[in-house]
């Protein structure tokens, strides 16, 4: 019988201990279900998004199927969860448009600019909502 945790080392970075993952918290279909359709339905949203249906919202993430880290694949989603990171990115849709194409960015630099502004503004609304402010770089009550 071959381990199937005892080849994850050779794709993710190193650790200080180097020891081998020995047992997960979670399992990767359940990760998955959580990321997808269960976050749906803790947003009460499921009738939207969460799965990949007709008349859905969805956002596609394609991964290259050539990335060594991802061979050999026996159950995808356990490859897809334990072993793919952006590197293995090669194309991203958001509600039917593409963000990136053939591992290029294809959304323009001032879209993207725009979004990091909104979204920096939105963080620091919540964390002034909630008491906190940054200093020296430090999140602090």
């Amino acid at each position: 019988m071959v381990d199937f945790y005892s080849g994850v080392d050779n794709c993710r970075e190193e650790t200080n201990d180097n020891m081998p993952i020995e047992k997960l918290a979670t399992s990767p279909h359940e990760a998955l279900e959580w990321a997808t359709i269960a976050g749906a339905r803790a947003l009460q949203m499921e009738d939207r998004i969460g799965s990949i249906s007709p008349g859905k919202k969805a956002d596609l993430v394609m991964l290259k199927t050539d990335d060594l880290c991802l061979e050999p694949i026996h159950d995808p989603v356990n490859t897809v969860v334990l072993f793919a990171d952006r590197s293995s990115v090669e194309s991203v849709m958001i509600g039917g448009r593409f963000v990136k194409k053939d591992g290029q960015m294809v959304v323009a630099k001032k879209e993207i600019d725009d979004k990091k502004r909104r979204l920096k503004s939105a963080v620091d609304k919540v964390f002034d909502l909630a008491g906190y402010r940054q200093e020296f770089g430090r999140l602090m009550r």
